[in-house]
């Protein structure tokens, strides 16, 4: 109770008293853990207060581009980096506490790599690309789609056993524990089988070529012909006059 006397000039006195209630403040506080982007950051309040109850949460995330009124929000920052984001909250009688934190969103790698179309036999060629903004890239894991893996190399070679489509995969993970992977197609074609056929001629006469070599899933497109003489030929079905019987 407080109770207040008046006196006037005169001394006469008065007193009255009265009930006086005080509420009590509320402790604004929450939690936030270390993501990586474009992971959404978890919110945990942790306000308390010691009589009566919380009845509001007003959480400004990025000084007014992102806001909630939940008790356990979660919000996807634009960018990795570190971000100030706070928390006023209010009891049942209308009392209120700010608190701003820093929280803490780290960028995940943009994992790249090139490689190159081959003939059977040949060498694939792989060459990472990768990026990140801040930080650094500590691991790199290669599935190569043949159930073979590499790891950790930037540029290597590979030679697949059959001719065919395949789907590399690179797993890139950085320094602080955030991953992403891309995937490319890398296709190994078949090798063209060489054949042909030829007439048999009298002397003085004209020998023709015919072609029957094949490919598969490709086309033919340029033919090399040595006729043992030494004359040449780039005709698919050329024809060649020999200096001899033979």
């Amino acid at each position: 109770n407080v109770a207040l006397t008046v006196t006037n000039n005169r001394g006469c006195k008065d007193t009255v008293q009265q009930q006086v209630t005080s509420y009590a403040k509320p402790t604004a506080d929450f939690s936030a853990p270390v993501v990586c982007r474009p992971e959404a950051t978890p919110f945990t309040d942790q306000s308390t207060v010691a009589r009566g109850s919380l009845q509001d949460w007003s959480w400004d995330f990025e000084s007014g581009s992102g806001s909630s009124t939940q008790q356990n929000p979660s919000y996807t920052f634009p960018e990795g980096g570190t971000y100030d984001p706070q928390l006023i909250v209010t009891t049942d009688q209308s009392c209120k506490d700010t608190v701003t934190r820093s929280v803490t969103v780290n960028p995940r790698p943009a994992p790249g790599f090139t490689v190159n179309d081959t003939c059977l036999n040949d060498p694939t060629t792989f060459k990472d690309t990768s990026d990140i903004k801040s930080g650094t890239i500590t691991s790199r894991e290669w599935q190569l789609g043949n159930g073979t893996a590499v790891n950790n190399n930037q540029r290597f070679t590979y030679t697949y056993g059959k001719p065919q489509a395949y789907q590399p995969k690179l797993i890139a993970t950085s320094d602080k524990g955030c991953v992403d992977s891309t995937t490319r197609t890398a296709t190994v074609q078949f090798l063209p089988e060489a054949d042909f056929s030829s007439d048999t001629v009298c002397f003085g006469k004209k020998t023709s070529f015919s072609d029957s070599s094949a490919v598969r899933n490709s086309t033919i497109a340029d033919w090399q012909w040595s006729f043992g003489d030494g004359q040449q030929a780039t005709a698919q079905n050329p024809q060649n006059a020999y200096p001899g019987g033979g």
